[in-house]
């Protein structure tokens, strides 16, 4: 950028990575701009000059320059620091499932459970095209409804088994 620049509202936001109300809120109070064909401008030399010295000012009064307090942005880090250590010990506790995992996980079961329905659903293609009123289609859709049902208890069956499985065979592995 050369030393004696025109920024924008937009330009200068970018520069210091704050939003361009955060800009605007600078400009009420006192940062150097000027009008340029109807537009607010900075040039960066004296809005350099006058961050530092804000900053300057900013570290003297205990506030950060765009106004936020120092107790209270300590306060927001120490928690977020605080919520990294516990989501690390969550998962060296095994208690969080990578994505990638979850979406096999999730992809697997919706297969199997596919797999399931439609076996079950073969049974009423008769009813279905035999039904003759509202209300034998709704006995059809009822009857759909509790074999579906009836798939995914059993599915649930299958998958917690595999899962008691697995986790003995950790267990094992650990021990051994």
């Amino acid at each position: 950028m050369m030393p004696n620049a025109v920024l924008t509202i937009t330009e200068v936001a970018n520069l210091f990575g704050v939003t361009r109300a955060t800009v605007t809120n600078w400009k009420k109070a006192g940062c150097p701009c000027r009008t340029v064909d109807n537009k607010i401008v900075f040039d960066l030399q004296p809005l350099m000059a006058w961050r530092r010295q804000e900053d300057r000012a900013a570290g003297t009064r205990g506030v950060l320059p765009d106004g936020y307090d120092k107790e209270l942005e300590s306060a927001r880090k120490l928690r977020a620091d605080a919520d990294l250590r516990e989501l690390d010990l969550a998962e060296r506790r095994g208690e969080l499932v990578p994505v990638k995992d979850f979406e096999a996980r999730l992809e697997s079961f919706l297969g199997g459970f596919a797999a399931v329905s439609a076996g079950r659903l073969q049974r009423y293609e008769r009813d279905i095209v035999a039904a003759a009123d509202p209300a034998a289609a709704r006995r059809v859709t009822q009857a759909i409804h509790v074999a579906l049902m009836e798939g995914a208890l059993e599915y649930a069956d299958t998958l917690e088994a595999e899962m008691k499985a697995a986790a003995a065979a950790l267990e094992d592995e650990a021990a051994g």
